[in-house]
């Protein structure tokens, strides 16, 4: 049975510390903007480390 998630859960508002990191690594993929041969189909993990 498949869990059920109430939008506020999955859509909850980012804590700074996850803000910093997130516009950290949105800084960093601009930065290598034009280095990256993108695939067709390639599939990027946009998830924080």
């Amino acid at each position: 049975m498949a869990k059920i998630y109430k939008a506020e859960d999955i859509f909850r508002p980012l804590t700074s510390e996850q803000k910093k990191i997130a516009d950290q690594n949105f800084r960093r993929a601009g930065s290598l903007k034009g280095k990256i041969k993108v695939a067709k189909g390639d599939v990027f993990n946009l998830k924080a480390n």
